[in-house]
């Protein structure tokens, strides 16, 4: 018994350092790279920690809003991974092609939320005859929301 409490402790422990790391990273980032030099850029430094506190705030409860409204850890982990991979050929091919650059890392990240979310709601946006995943899926033979998942991800 002393074990099982001992390992929920330290997994609850990972867990928050996680997500407090999180919050504090989006709220830094927010401020440092947006707030700051575009809308206040000669406020004070304890103008700067209350605007992070606050952008720390609003993650979260956006964090909230998303976990209330989605009913599967596993969907929201499929999204993640079609938004961080959307720009992941650009990533690749600035490695191998000199006119890729900074500005299409910042395209390619910005257009990733757009397109995953286009591909995740095709079927309503066009007509359940017209989803491109659907229409692919029933091509290659992928009945399983799995095949749906894969074929989107490629997408």
């Amino acid at each position: 018994r002393e074990l099982q409490g001992f390992l929920f402790g330290s997994l609850l422990l990972a867990f928050m350092g996680t997500a407090s790391t999180a919050l504090h990273t989006s709220g830094t980032v927010l401020v440092n790279d947006l707030y700051r030099p575009r809308f206040m850029p000669h406020a004070s430094d304890r103008h700067y920690i209350w605007a992070i506190r606050a952008a720390m705030a609003l993650c979260a409860l956006a964090g909230a809003f998303v976990s209330v409204w989605n009913d599967s850890v596993l969907t929201l982990l499929q999204f993640y991974y079609k938004v961080a991979s959307a720009a992941g050929l650009i990533l690749l091919l600035r490695w191998f092609w000199w006119r890729v650059n900074g500005w299409a890392d910042v395209t390619a990240q910005l257009s990733a939320l757009p397109v995953a979310l286009f591909y995740e709601h095709a079927g309503k946006l066009l007509g359940h005859g017209r989803d491109p995943v659907a229409l692919l899926a029933d091509f290659l033979g992928g009945r399983a929301p799995d095949d749906r998942f894969a074929i989107s991800f490629l997408l």
